[in-house]
């Protein structure tokens, strides 16, 4: 019973130190070539042994071995049929995490993929398309990983505070809220006299009468209930707005120098 006890000791050793960092296709071969030699040097040799002895513990030997490998399969086909509960995350501006929901759905190990995963966010989201930063990154990735090995019993997906967890409201209790930008418009105008010399000017700066110039970005923030409105100058028009009053101004001179 030498062999035995020394097989087992090293598939144990195998199962617990090496299973999860070795790729399965090797790990398998890994073990049974070990429990195999285990059973040969376990082995109780005579002096003048015969080739029927080599065949007798090497058939011994790879019994066991297989037999073994037919048990690890089967635990790792139980392994890979568990549920993997999905969970969303909800993480702040500094990175922290803020919050930690249970969406109660899950998945099956063995189905654990990026895609898999992206079809039951569709369902869950509140909105027709969603979008996620988080799992497009490889953190992600890793975590996938994490599962499909069995070093993880459940999935968390990062959703930003700001940006993205009002698609998932549901989940969270309607407690965010979309940060909508609104913009406000102004139109140019300018007095019947100088129409004339307005519009050649203006078409010089590749502007016209009818464009309208956005002039200041409103943010509507909630939080706590309260709404808060916030106005903004939009960067983006700086340049245009400077033109808009450098040709106000050369309008302006025009028409002085032709009452004089």
């Amino acid at each position: 019973m030498q062999e035995y006890s020394i097989a087992y000791a090293i598939l144990a050793f195998i199962v617990l130190v090496l299973k999860n960092d070795i790729k399965d296709k090797f790990f398998f071969s890994l073990t049974f070539i070990l429990i195999t030699l285990a059973g040969l040097f376990s082995y109780e040799w005579k002096d003048n042994f015969t080739a029927w002895d080599i065949f007798s513990a090497l058939g011994g030997s790879s019994t066991i071995a297989l037999a073994l490998l037919a048990l690890l399969g089967y635990l790792d086909y139980i392994r890979q049929e568990e549920e993997v509960s999905i969970w969303l995350h909800v993480k702040d501006d500094k990175g922290n995490i803020i919050q930690k929901e249970d969406t109660n759905f899950s998945i099956l190990r063995k189905n654990c993929t990026r895609q898999e995963l992206q079809g039951i966010l569709g369902v869950i989201a509140d909105v027709p398309r969603y979008e996620l930063a988080s799992i497009k990154e490889s953190e992600f990735m890793k975590d996938i990983d994490a599962i499909q090995i069995g070093k993880k019993k459940k999935i968390a997906i990062i959703v930003s505070q700001e940006k993205e967890a009002y698609q998932f409201n549901s989940i969270f209790n309607n407690k965010y809220k979309k940060i909508e930008k609104l913009k406000t418009q102004t139109s140019l105008r300018i007095d019947k006299d100088s129409l004339h010399d307005a519009k050649k000017i203006l078409n010089e700066v590749g502007m016209n009468f009818s464009e309208e110039v956005n002039i200041f970005t409103k943010m509507i923030v909630t939080h706590k209930g309260l709404s808060f409105e916030v106005k903004i100058h939009n960067d983006e028009v700086n340049d245009l707005t400077d033109k808009l009053q450098n040709a106000l101004k050369e309008v302006a001179r025009q028409s002085k120098e032709e009452n004089l």
